[in-house]
């Protein structure tokens, strides 16, 4: 049994109980806001405080558009703006490399602060032997590479990395390593001068005075590379591992050292 009151209520039997209840809301006062502008305003506040997900119109790295490229903002990096000036990809990467090109990469270790710090792991290095330590457990490990560093720099300009050596055009190799090297075959890094022998030697020049003009012709004039064949550096090394000599290649039945040409080197 149910009936509407005049008031606008409703009115029913529910589990023997009698419920009232409207069936019109009421009426809302002017000037406040409804429950659907409150939840849309309170949307938008919570929007307001969390962070932007669009990226920066200066961001230097290029992003995928979520939903296609036509969501893409132009303009927001460099790499999309050539995207969008130009109509074909080749002339898009044509322009891409010469931006490239004129980055210019700024030297990491510049070779006087090298000289300078070679002092430092020199003077650090005989303090350890003083304390009992010694040069196999690692006294002498710091000057080994900052002398590599710095060999590489004076010696072989422009070298990114000692593994890419058979690439430089200065790179001298036997006359076997050098028909592996043609062939394809892998070719191995030797020091003229035993590195470690030579890091010895240059830590007297420094405890000597060298001036840093003094320790640069030096490194300069006795910080050399060959590339060999494994025969030939395994011969080499059981005759002569560890001293410096003149003639250490040429005890190891080794004349001669051939530079390849630029373009058999890149090939």
């Amino acid at each position: 049994m149910s009936g509407v009151r005049p008031d606008g209520r409703l009115t029913f039997l529910l589990c023997g109980k009698k419920v009232s209840k409207e069936t019109h809301p009421p009426s809302r006062p002017c000037g406040v806001p409804s429950l659907r502008a409150t939840h849309a305003a309170g949307l938008e506040l919570a929007a307001l405080r969390q962070p932007s997900r669009k990226p920066p119109h200066d961001l230097p790295c290029v992003r995928r558009a979520r939903r296609g490229w036509k969501n893409k903002p132009v303009g927001c990096n460099r790499w999309w703006h050539l995207i969008r000036c130009h109509s074909s990809l080749t002339s898009c990467w044509a322009h891409l490399r010469n931006w490239i090109s004129t980055m210019v990469r700024p030297e990491k270790y510049e070779p006087l602060k090298l000289v300078s710090m070679f002092r430092l792991a020199a003077a650090l290095r005989n303090q350890m032997l003083e304390a009992g330590f010694t040069d196999n457990g690692g006294a002498i490990h710091s000057a080994e590479r900052i002398l590599n560093i710095l060999g590489l720099r004076l010696c072989y300009p422009g070298l990114s990395h000692i593994n890419n050596l058979r690439n430089h055009p200065s790179a001298l190799f036997s006359p076997e390593a050098l028909v592996a090297h043609r062939a394809g075959e892998q070719v191995f890094i030797e020091h003229i001068s035993p590195h470690r022998a030579l890091t010895r030697l240059a830590i007297e020049k420094i405890i000597d005075g060298a001036s840093d003009g003094d320790f640069l012709a030096f490194v300069q004039a006795h910080f050399k590379l060959a590339l060999l064949t494994r025969a030939e550096t395994d011969r080499l090394n059981k005759i002569n591992r560890s001293r410096i000599a003149h003639d250490r290649l040429q005890a190891a039945g080794i004349n001669q050292l051939e530079e390849c040409l630029p373009q058999e080197a890149n090939s």
